[in-house]
Protein backbone atom coordinates (compact mmCIF):
# COMPACT_ATOMS: atom_id res chain seq x y z
CA UNK A 1 0.00 0.00 0.00
CA UNK A 2 1.33 3.20 -0.96
CA UNK A 3 0.86 5.78 1.85
CA UNK A 4 2.37 9.12 1.45
CA UNK A 5 4.15 10.97 4.58
CA UNK A 6 1.81 13.11 6.66
CA UNK A 7 1.45 16.29 7.46
CA UNK A 8 0.64 18.03 10.79
CA UNK A 9 -2.40 19.47 9.24
CA UNK A 10 -3.73 19.29 5.70
CA UNK A 11 -2.00 20.97 2.78
CA UNK A 12 -3.88 22.35 -0.24
CA UNK A 13 -3.63 20.74 -3.64
CA UNK A 14 -1.97 22.37 -5.98
CA UNK A 15 -1.69 20.64 -9.76
CA UNK A 16 -1.26 20.82 -13.49
CA UNK A 17 -3.13 20.15 -16.24
CA UNK A 18 -2.09 17.55 -19.19
CA UNK A 19 -0.91 19.51 -22.27
CA UNK A 20 0.47 17.07 -24.66
CA UNK A 21 -0.29 14.28 -24.11
CA UNK A 22 2.44 12.47 -26.39
CA UNK A 23 5.63 13.95 -24.34
CA UNK A 24 4.92 15.32 -21.08
CA UNK A 25 2.01 16.64 -19.15
CA UNK A 26 2.49 20.45 -18.77
CA UNK A 27 5.78 22.54 -18.07
CA UNK A 28 5.22 23.81 -15.08
CA UNK A 29 3.13 20.64 -12.66
CA UNK A 30 3.51 21.86 -8.78
CA UNK A 31 6.23 19.83 -7.19
CA UNK A 32 3.43 19.47 -4.37
CA UNK A 33 1.11 17.21 -4.50
CA UNK A 34 -1.61 16.16 -1.84
CA UNK A 35 -5.13 15.54 -1.90
CA UNK A 36 -6.76 14.43 2.08
CA UNK A 37 -10.02 12.76 0.09
CA UNK A 38 -7.34 10.23 -0.76
CA UNK A 39 -6.32 8.90 2.40
CA UNK A 40 -9.84 9.32 3.40
CA UNK A 41 -10.70 6.54 0.34
CA UNK A 42 -7.40 4.68 1.20
CA UNK A 43 -9.14 4.05 4.79
CA UNK A 44 -12.37 2.61 2.97
CA UNK A 45 -10.36 0.62 1.45
CA UNK A 46 -9.11 -1.26 4.51
CA UNK A 47 -12.01 -1.24 6.02
CA UNK A 48 -13.62 -3.11 3.08
CA UNK A 49 -10.39 -5.80 3.91
CA UNK A 50 -11.00 -5.88 7.72
CA UNK A 51 -14.42 -6.68 7.20
CA UNK A 52 -13.72 -9.51 5.04
CA UNK A 53 -10.97 -11.06 7.09
CA UNK A 54 -13.23 -10.50 10.56
CA UNK A 55 -16.67 -12.21 8.66
CA UNK A 56 -14.40 -15.64 8.41
CA UNK A 57 -17.46 -16.67 10.26
CA UNK A 58 -18.72 -20.19 10.72
CA UNK A 59 -22.17 -19.77 9.22
CA UNK A 60 -23.19 -23.03 10.02
CA UNK A 61 -22.90 -22.32 14.27
CA UNK A 62 -24.90 -21.02 16.88
CA UNK A 63 -28.15 -18.35 15.02
CA UNK A 64 -26.13 -18.24 11.81
CA UNK A 65 -27.21 -22.14 11.66
CA UNK A 66 -31.50 -21.00 11.60
CA UNK A 67 -30.87 -17.91 9.71
CA UNK A 68 -29.90 -18.46 6.45
CA UNK A 69 -30.52 -14.68 4.86
CA UNK A 70 -28.21 -13.51 7.51
CA UNK A 71 -25.88 -15.95 6.72
CA UNK A 72 -25.63 -14.90 3.27
CA UNK A 73 -25.50 -11.61 4.11
CA UNK A 74 -22.66 -12.03 5.83
CA UNK A 75 -20.64 -14.37 3.05
CA UNK A 76 -21.62 -11.44 0.53
CA UNK A 77 -19.60 -8.68 3.08
CA UNK A 78 -17.10 -11.44 3.00
CA UNK A 79 -16.79 -11.24 -0.67
CA UNK A 80 -17.22 -7.95 -1.45
CA UNK A 81 -14.76 -6.76 1.35
CA UNK A 82 -12.27 -8.08 -0.43
CA UNK A 83 -11.95 -6.14 -3.12
CA UNK A 84 -10.57 -3.52 -0.96
CA UNK A 85 -7.45 -4.83 -1.70
CA UNK A 86 -8.09 -3.86 -5.71
CA UNK A 87 -9.05 -0.64 -4.40
CA UNK A 88 -5.71 -0.71 -2.91
CA UNK A 89 -3.58 -1.65 -5.39
CA UNK A 90 -5.57 0.64 -8.03
CA UNK A 91 -4.93 3.40 -5.43
CA UNK A 92 -1.55 2.82 -4.99
CA UNK A 93 -0.70 2.85 -8.72
CA UNK A 94 -2.93 6.21 -8.97
CA UNK A 95 -0.45 7.80 -6.78
CA UNK A 96 3.03 6.76 -7.68
CA UNK A 97 2.11 7.41 -11.72
CA UNK A 98 1.17 10.88 -10.68
CA UNK A 99 3.93 11.60 -8.65
CA UNK A 100 6.72 10.36 -11.50
CA UNK A 101 4.66 12.28 -14.00
CA UNK A 102 5.09 15.05 -11.61
CA UNK A 103 8.65 14.21 -11.15
CA UNK A 104 9.32 13.60 -14.64
CA UNK A 105 7.90 16.63 -15.84
CA UNK A 106 9.69 19.08 -13.06
CA UNK A 107 12.97 17.49 -14.06
CA UNK A 108 13.00 15.16 -17.46
CA UNK A 109 13.72 12.24 -15.48
CA UNK A 110 13.00 10.02 -12.98
CA UNK A 111 15.35 9.47 -9.95
CA UNK A 112 15.43 5.71 -9.71
CA UNK A 113 17.50 5.39 -6.71
CA UNK A 114 15.36 7.98 -5.03
CA UNK A 115 12.54 6.24 -5.73
CA UNK A 116 13.41 3.22 -4.49
CA UNK A 117 14.98 4.73 -1.24
CA UNK A 118 11.02 6.08 -0.66
CA UNK A 119 9.29 2.84 -1.27
CA UNK A 120 11.86 1.00 1.14
CA UNK A 121 11.88 3.51 4.02
CA UNK A 122 7.86 3.45 3.38
CA UNK A 123 7.40 -0.06 3.53
CA UNK A 124 10.19 -1.96 4.84
CA UNK A 125 11.14 -0.73 8.35
CA UNK A 126 7.55 -1.54 9.16
CA UNK A 127 6.70 -5.10 6.96
CA UNK A 128 9.65 -7.00 8.15
CA UNK A 129 9.94 -6.02 11.42
CA UNK A 130 6.41 -7.19 11.65
CA UNK A 131 7.54 -10.28 9.79
CA UNK A 132 9.81 -10.87 12.18
CA UNK A 133 7.89 -10.36 15.63
CA UNK A 134 5.44 -12.65 14.46
CA UNK A 135 7.68 -15.43 13.48
CA UNK A 136 9.15 -15.42 16.81
CA UNK A 137 5.53 -14.96 18.11
CA UNK A 138 5.03 -18.80 16.54
CA UNK A 139 6.93 -20.28 17.96
CA UNK A 140 4.94 -20.17 20.84
CA UNK A 141 1.60 -19.49 19.72
CA UNK A 142 0.15 -22.35 17.38
CA UNK A 143 -2.42 -19.66 15.52
CA UNK A 144 0.23 -17.68 14.69
CA UNK A 145 3.13 -20.26 13.74
CA UNK A 146 4.44 -20.19 10.35
CA UNK A 147 7.12 -21.94 8.92
CA UNK A 148 11.30 -20.79 7.79
CA UNK A 149 10.25 -21.26 4.06
CA UNK A 150 7.18 -19.31 4.62
CA UNK A 151 9.40 -16.51 6.55
CA UNK A 152 11.50 -16.52 3.27
CA UNK A 153 8.71 -15.79 0.82
CA UNK A 154 8.13 -12.67 2.92
CA UNK A 155 11.68 -11.68 2.79
CA UNK A 156 11.80 -12.20 -0.74
CA UNK A 157 8.65 -10.08 -1.24
CA UNK A 158 7.31 -13.51 -3.02
CA UNK A 159 4.86 -14.81 -0.58
CA UNK A 160 2.16 -14.28 -2.83
CA UNK A 161 3.26 -17.22 -5.05
CA UNK A 162 4.20 -18.85 -1.79
CA UNK A 163 0.75 -19.18 -0.85
CA UNK A 164 -0.91 -19.72 -4.42
CA UNK A 165 1.24 -23.10 -4.09
CA UNK A 166 0.77 -24.08 -0.82
CA UNK A 167 -2.49 -22.30 0.59
CA UNK A 168 -2.99 -19.85 3.03
CA UNK A 169 -0.97 -19.28 6.43
CA UNK A 170 -1.56 -18.35 9.44
CA UNK A 171 -4.53 -15.01 9.83
CA UNK A 172 -1.90 -13.19 11.76
CA UNK A 173 0.24 -13.09 8.61
CA UNK A 174 -1.22 -14.69 5.42
CA UNK A 175 -2.64 -11.61 3.99
CA UNK A 176 0.72 -10.08 3.75
CA UNK A 177 1.56 -11.70 0.69
CA UNK A 178 -0.39 -8.39 -0.92
CA UNK A 179 2.87 -6.65 -0.06
CA UNK A 180 4.72 -8.92 -2.57
CA UNK A 181 2.29 -7.96 -5.64
CA UNK A 182 2.85 -4.25 -4.62
CA UNK A 183 6.62 -4.43 -4.63
CA UNK A 184 6.60 -6.60 -7.65
CA UNK A 185 4.77 -3.43 -9.01
CA UNK A 186 7.70 -1.24 -7.54
CA UNK A 187 10.24 -2.63 -9.19
CA UNK A 188 9.56 -2.04 -13.10
CA UNK A 189 6.61 0.99 -13.23
CA UNK A 190 9.19 3.44 -12.26
CA UNK A 191 11.83 2.49 -15.12
CA UNK A 192 9.23 2.17 -17.37
CA UNK A 193 7.93 5.40 -17.05
CA UNK A 194 11.08 6.81 -17.05
CA UNK A 195 11.40 5.37 -20.53
CA UNK A 196 8.27 6.30 -22.26
CA UNK A 197 6.33 8.85 -22.89
CA UNK A 198 2.57 9.98 -21.69
CA UNK A 199 0.99 8.16 -24.95
CA UNK A 200 3.47 5.17 -24.69
CA UNK A 201 2.75 4.98 -20.76
CA UNK A 202 -0.99 4.86 -21.21
CA UNK A 203 -0.31 2.10 -24.24
CA UNK A 204 1.28 0.16 -21.80
CA UNK A 205 -1.13 0.21 -19.65
CA UNK A 206 -3.60 -0.53 -22.11
CA UNK A 207 -1.46 -3.49 -22.52
CA UNK A 208 -0.97 -4.84 -19.66
CA UNK A 209 -4.80 -4.81 -18.91
CA UNK A 210 -5.39 -7.06 -22.00
CA UNK A 211 -2.25 -8.93 -21.00
CA UNK A 212 -4.31 -9.56 -17.31
CA UNK A 213 -7.69 -9.99 -18.01
CA UNK A 214 -6.30 -12.88 -20.92
CA UNK A 215 -4.52 -14.14 -18.02
CA UNK A 216 -7.78 -14.71 -16.01
CA UNK A 217 -9.78 -15.67 -19.11
CA UNK A 218 -7.18 -18.23 -19.43
CA UNK A 219 -7.21 -19.72 -16.12
CA UNK A 220 -10.85 -19.38 -15.60
CA UNK A 221 -10.98 -21.88 -18.82
CA UNK A 222 -8.89 -24.11 -17.37
CA UNK A 223 -10.69 -24.59 -14.17
CA UNK A 224 -8.75 -22.47 -11.93
CA UNK A 225 -10.39 -21.05 -8.81
CA UNK A 226 -11.36 -16.84 -8.29
CA UNK A 227 -9.49 -17.52 -5.19
CA UNK A 228 -6.26 -18.75 -7.35
CA UNK A 229 -5.64 -15.96 -9.28
CA UNK A 230 -5.87 -14.06 -7.23
CA UNK A 231 -2.65 -14.32 -5.52
CA UNK A 232 -1.48 -14.25 -9.40
CA UNK A 233 0.67 -11.31 -9.84
CA UNK A 234 -0.31 -11.08 -13.91
CA UNK A 235 -3.44 -10.92 -12.78
CA UNK A 236 -3.43 -8.84 -10.45
CA UNK A 237 -1.52 -5.88 -12.66
CA UNK A 238 -4.49 -5.28 -14.31
CA UNK A 239 -5.44 -3.01 -10.99
CA UNK A 240 -2.38 -1.59 -10.60
CA UNK A 241 -2.42 -0.80 -14.80
CA UNK A 242 -5.99 0.54 -14.44
CA UNK A 243 -5.00 2.65 -12.06
CA UNK A 244 -1.97 3.99 -13.82
CA UNK A 245 -3.90 4.88 -16.71
CA UNK A 246 -6.88 6.94 -15.04
CA UNK A 247 -4.03 8.62 -13.29
CA UNK A 248 -2.26 9.52 -17.05
CA UNK A 249 -5.92 11.11 -17.20
CA UNK A 250 -6.92 12.99 -14.05
CA UNK A 251 -4.10 12.64 -11.62
CA UNK A 252 -3.00 16.49 -12.32
CA UNK A 253 -6.60 17.67 -12.38
CA UNK A 254 -8.59 19.26 -9.82
CA UNK A 255 -11.93 18.11 -10.10
CA UNK A 256 -14.83 19.87 -8.54
CA UNK A 257 -16.53 19.21 -5.78
CA UNK A 258 -19.86 17.30 -6.69
CA UNK A 259 -22.17 15.80 -4.42
CA UNK A 260 -24.06 14.58 -7.22
CA UNK A 261 -20.27 13.31 -8.86
CA UNK A 262 -19.58 11.13 -5.55
CA UNK A 263 -22.72 9.78 -4.81
CA UNK A 264 -23.23 8.64 -8.49
CA UNK A 265 -19.31 7.56 -8.38
CA UNK A 266 -20.24 5.19 -5.04
CA UNK A 267 -23.44 4.23 -6.63
CA UNK A 268 -21.70 2.40 -9.43
CA UNK A 269 -18.41 1.97 -7.99
CA UNK A 270 -20.03 -0.41 -5.33
CA UNK A 271 -22.82 -1.46 -7.82
CA UNK A 272 -19.70 -3.10 -9.94
CA UNK A 273 -18.36 -4.77 -6.52
CA UNK A 274 -21.46 -6.09 -6.06
CA UNK A 275 -22.27 -7.28 -9.65
CA UNK A 276 -18.52 -8.78 -9.94
CA UNK A 277 -19.70 -10.96 -6.57
CA UNK A 278 -22.65 -12.29 -7.57
CA UNK A 279 -20.54 -13.73 -11.15
CA UNK A 280 -18.44 -15.63 -8.26
CA UNK A 281 -20.58 -16.94 -6.46
CA UNK A 282 -21.73 -16.82 -2.29
CA UNK A 283 -20.25 -19.83 -1.39
CA UNK A 284 -17.03 -19.47 0.53
CA UNK A 285 -15.54 -22.21 -0.63
CA UNK A 286 -12.72 -22.74 -2.97
CA UNK A 287 -14.52 -24.06 -6.53
CA UNK A 288 -13.01 -23.64 -9.75
CA UNK A 289 -16.72 -22.47 -10.72
CA UNK A 290 -15.57 -19.34 -8.91
CA UNK A 291 -13.48 -18.82 -11.86
CA UNK A 292 -15.64 -19.69 -14.78
CA UNK A 293 -16.73 -15.80 -14.93
CA UNK A 294 -12.91 -14.16 -13.68
CA UNK A 295 -12.41 -12.22 -17.49
CA UNK A 296 -15.10 -10.27 -16.38
CA UNK A 297 -15.41 -10.22 -13.22
CA UNK A 298 -11.39 -8.77 -12.42
CA UNK A 299 -12.52 -5.80 -15.31
CA UNK A 300 -15.75 -5.26 -13.15
CA UNK A 301 -13.84 -5.32 -9.93
CA UNK A 302 -11.29 -2.56 -11.52
CA UNK A 303 -13.95 -0.63 -12.68
CA UNK A 304 -16.05 0.06 -9.43
CA UNK A 305 -12.22 0.61 -8.18
CA UNK A 306 -11.79 3.61 -10.85
CA UNK A 307 -15.40 4.51 -9.70
CA UNK A 308 -15.13 4.80 -5.92
CA UNK A 309 -11.46 6.83 -6.70
CA UNK A 310 -14.19 9.00 -9.34
CA UNK A 311 -16.06 9.17 -6.26
CA UNK A 312 -13.87 10.50 -3.58
CA UNK A 313 -12.28 12.92 -6.44
CA UNK A 314 -15.63 15.08 -6.22
CA UNK A 315 -16.44 14.48 -2.92
CA UNK A 316 -17.37 17.69 -0.58
CA UNK A 317 -14.39 18.71 1.25
CA UNK A 318 -17.04 18.47 4.70
CA UNK A 319 -17.50 15.02 3.96
CA UNK A 320 -13.32 14.28 4.27
CA UNK A 321 -13.82 14.69 7.97
CA UNK A 322 -10.11 14.90 9.87
CA UNK A 323 -10.76 11.36 11.87
CA UNK A 324 -11.09 9.72 8.51
CA UNK A 325 -8.16 11.52 6.89
CA UNK A 326 -6.18 10.21 9.66
CA UNK A 327 -6.95 6.77 10.03
CA UNK A 328 -6.41 6.91 5.97
CA UNK A 329 -2.93 8.13 7.06
CA UNK A 330 -2.19 5.18 9.43
CA UNK A 331 -3.81 2.94 7.28
CA UNK A 332 -0.60 1.13 6.57
CA UNK A 333 -0.26 0.22 9.87
CA UNK A 334 -4.13 -0.72 10.34
CA UNK A 335 -3.43 -3.04 7.43
CA UNK A 336 -0.39 -4.57 8.94
CA UNK A 337 -1.47 -5.27 12.33
CA UNK A 338 -5.23 -5.95 11.74
CA UNK A 339 -4.66 -9.80 11.39
CA UNK A 340 -2.82 -9.68 15.06
CA UNK A 341 -5.86 -8.10 16.05
CA UNK A 342 -8.44 -9.93 15.27
CA UNK A 343 -6.18 -13.28 16.73
CA UNK A 344 -6.42 -10.97 19.94
CA UNK A 345 -9.81 -10.14 19.90
CA UNK A 346 -11.28 -13.89 19.22
CA UNK A 347 -9.26 -14.79 22.50
CA UNK A 348 -10.93 -11.91 24.58
CA UNK A 349 -14.27 -12.52 23.17
CA UNK A 350 -14.68 -15.30 20.83
CA UNK A 351 -15.92 -15.37 17.23
CA UNK A 352 -19.56 -16.54 16.79
CA UNK A 353 -22.49 -15.65 19.48
CA UNK A 354 -20.28 -12.41 19.90
CA UNK A 355 -19.35 -11.49 16.21
CA UNK A 356 -20.26 -7.77 16.53
CA UNK A 357 -17.95 -6.99 19.74
CA UNK A 358 -15.26 -8.90 18.35
CA UNK A 359 -15.01 -6.89 15.27
CA UNK A 360 -15.55 -3.84 17.46
CA UNK A 361 -12.66 -5.18 19.67
CA UNK A 362 -10.64 -6.18 17.03
CA UNK A 363 -10.91 -2.78 15.01
CA UNK A 364 -9.73 -0.68 17.92
CA UNK A 365 -7.37 -2.81 18.73
CA UNK A 366 -5.75 -2.19 15.17
CA UNK A 367 -6.61 1.12 15.33
CA UNK A 368 -4.47 1.38 18.75
CA UNK A 369 -1.45 -0.59 17.25
CA UNK A 370 -1.55 1.53 14.48
CA UNK A 371 -1.12 5.29 15.94
CA UNK A 372 1.43 3.95 17.98
CA UNK A 373 3.30 2.44 15.56
CA UNK A 374 2.97 5.38 13.33
CA UNK A 375 3.63 8.02 15.74
CA UNK A 376 6.71 6.44 17.70
CA UNK A 377 7.80 4.09 15.03
CA UNK A 378 7.20 4.97 11.61
CA UNK A 379 7.76 8.95 11.55
CA UNK A 380 11.26 8.68 11.91
CA UNK A 381 11.82 6.77 8.73
CA UNK A 382 8.97 8.79 6.97
CA UNK A 383 11.16 11.97 7.70
CA UNK A 384 14.10 10.81 6.23
CA UNK A 385 12.00 9.33 3.51
CA UNK A 386 10.76 13.64 2.65
CA UNK A 387 14.59 14.16 1.73
CA UNK A 388 14.45 11.99 -0.63
CA UNK A 389 11.31 13.21 -2.17
CA UNK A 390 11.18 15.06 -5.62
CA UNK A 391 7.71 15.86 -4.90
CA UNK A 392 6.74 16.36 -1.55
CA UNK A 393 3.31 14.96 -0.45
CA UNK A 394 2.79 15.49 2.67
CA UNK A 395 6.03 16.51 5.69
CA UNK A 396 6.07 13.60 8.44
Amino acid sequence: MTTPVAPSAPESVQSATPAHAGTAIGAKASSRFYRPELDALRFFAFFAVFLTHGLRIDVTHGILRHHAALAQGIIFLHRVGGFGLSLFFFLSAFLITTLLVIEKDRTGDVDLKSFYVRRILRIWPLYFCYIAVAFVVGHYWADAAFNVRALLSFYLLSANWYVLTVGLLTPMVSFLWSISVEEQFYLVWPTVMRKMTITGMRNFCIALIVLAVATAAYLGAHHNSFIHMWFNSAVEMLFFAAGGLMALRYGLRKQKESMAMALGGLVVGLGCWVLANRLIGFTLEDSPESGRYAAVVYPLVAAGSAALLWAFLHMPKFLIRRELVYLGRISYGLYVFHGFALLIGEIFVGPHLRAHLWLIVSFLLSVLLATLSYEYFEKPFLRLKHRFEVVHSRAA
